[in-house]
C-alpha cells in the first residue's frame, strides 16, 4: 500500500506506483538471487587508485519478473594539471631531473584514472617559450583543453622526460589561466585544479631579472571562495627549502588543504611520494554521485552495493553508509555516502540491480 517500504526482495504486493524507500543506512546482505540470475554486472579492474569498472548490461527478463542491472556512471570531475616548466626543473631529484619525475607522475595518473577523470593540461610558462625570448614568463596558452579519455592527447604534449625546461616560474598566470578554462565548462560537473610546483613564483621584465610574483595565493584563494574552483597545490622537491611557507599559504588557499597534517600542500618530495600526491588528490576529486540513465521504475526496489556489499537507502549521507538520491533530480542521480563511498574511492566494484515483484 502506498507509503509502506518494501524490505525483502523480491516479494509480492498490492501496492502501485513508487514509493520511497525509508529503510536505514545499514549494509544488507547482498546475495539474495531469488529474483533470478542476470549477466553482464560492471566488473572491478581495480589495479589501484580509484574506483574503476565496466560497463554491464541490462538482463533478459526471468520469468514473469523482470531483473535490470542498472549501469550508473559517475561523475567525472573536470580536472586542469598546471605544470611548472620553469628552468629549475632541470635540477635533479634522486638519479633523475625533476622533470622526469614529473613526467613519470602524470603518466602514472593518466594510466589508473583516465577513465574516470576530465583531463586537461597546460604548462606555465607556456610550452614555446624558450630563455632567448625577452620574456620567458608568458603563459596565455591552455594547451589540452579538458576532455574524457583525454590522456593520450596530454602525452602528446607534454614533453618527454628527457626534455629540459626553459623559462621563469608564472605561476599565478598558469592558475588564472587554468580557472579561466574551467569556467568555460558545466558548472554543475565538479571542477578542479591541480597544481605542481618545484620553487616560488618568479617572474620579472626578462629572463634575466627574477622577482617574486606576488599575490599566487590571494588569487587561489579568490578562485575558491568567488569561482567554486579548489586548487590542490603539490610542491616537488620542497623538503628542506625556503619555500615551504608559500606552498601551505598556496595549499590553504585553494580550498583542500593536505588531510594528512604536517603541511597544507602535497609533498612529493621524491618519485614515490609525488605518485602518492596525485593519488591522493586524485581520490579526493572522484565524485560518489552517479548518473542513471533513468530514475528507477521502483525505488523501493532499486538495490546498491559496493564491494559486495549490499547498501541499504539513506534519507541523506548525514545519515550514515549507504546510497541516496541526489535532491532536485528526479531520482536521475545517486550519492554514494559513508563506507560506500569510500569503498567505491578506494577501487572497489559497483554493482546496481532494479528488482521487480513477482505478478
Amino acid at each position: 500500500m502506498p507509503g509502506t517500504s518494501v524490505t525483502t526482495l523480491p516479494g509480492t504486493s498490492t501496492s502501485t506506483g513508487t514509493v520511497e524507500p525509508t529503510t536505514g543506512g545499514t549494509a544488507v546482505d547482498s546475495d539474495d538471487t531469488s529474483a533470478g540470475t542476470s549477466e553482464g554486472l560492471p566488473t572491478s579492474t581495480s589495479t589501484g587508485g580509484g574506483a574503476k569498472f565496466d560497463v554491464g548490461t541490462m538482463a533478459d527478463a526471468s520469468g514473469p519478473c523482470e531483473e535490470i542491472d542498472v549501469t550508473p556512471m559517475p561523475q567525472r570531475p573536470n580536472v586542469a594539471l598546471v605544470l611548472d616548466y620553469s628552468s629549475s626543473m632541470q635540477s635533479f631529484l634522486g638519479n633523475k631531473t625533476r622533470w622526469a619525475v614529473l613526467w613519470e607522475a602524470v603518466d602514472f595518473l593518466i594510466d589508473g584514472w583516465d577513465p574516470q577523470l576530465n583531463l586537461g593540461m597546460m604548462l606555465f610558462p607556456d610550452l614555446d617559450i624558450s630563455m632567448s625570448e625577452s620574456n620567458s614568463c608568458v603563459t596565455e596558452d591552455f594547451e589540452v583543453p579538458v576532455a574524457p579519455m583525454n590522456g593520450a592527447n596530454i602525452l602528446a604534449v607534454l614533453p618527454g622526460a628527457g626534455h629540459d625546461p626553459p623559462g621563469n616560474t608564472p605561476t599565478r598566470s598558469g592558475v588564472l589561466v587554468a580557472a579561466a578554462h574551467l569556467e568555460t565548462l558545466d558548472p554543475a560537473t565538479p571542477r578542479a585544479i591541480f597544481l605542481v610546483t618545484d620553487g616560488d613564483a618568479l617572474c620579472g621584465p626578462d629572463q634575466w631579472e627574477e622577482l617574486t610574483d606576488e599575490g599566487v595565493d590571494e588569487v587561489i584563494g579568490e578562485i575558491y571562495s568567488v569561482r567554486g574552483i579548489p586548487t590542490y597545490v603539490i610542491g616537488l622537491a620542497a623538503q628542506g627549502s625556503d619555500f615551504i611557507a608559500h606552498l601551505n599559504e598556496m595549499g590553504l588557499a585553494g580550498g583542500r588543504p593536505n588531510p594528512a597534517g604536517g603541511s597544507d600542500y602535497y609533498p612529493g618530495d621524491d618519485q614515490a611520494s609525488l605518485q602518492a600526491a596525485f593519488e591522493q588528490v586524485v581520490i579526493d576529486v572522484i565524485t560518489c554521485t552517479l548518473d542513471l540513465e533513468e530514475a528507477p521504475s521502483d525505488a523501493t526496489l532499486f538495490k546498491v552495493s559496493v564491494d559486495g556489499v549490499e547498501y541499504a537507502f539513506v534519507p541523506d549521507c548525514a545519515q550514515g553508509d549507504g546510497w541516496t538520491f541526489v535532491p532536485d533530480t528526479m531520482n536521475k542521480q545517486i550519492e554514494l555516502c559513508g563506507a560506500a563511498c569510500a569503498a567505491f574511492k578506494g577501487g572497489a566494484s559497483f554493482h546496481a540491480k532494479q528488482y521487480c515483484l513477482n505478478g
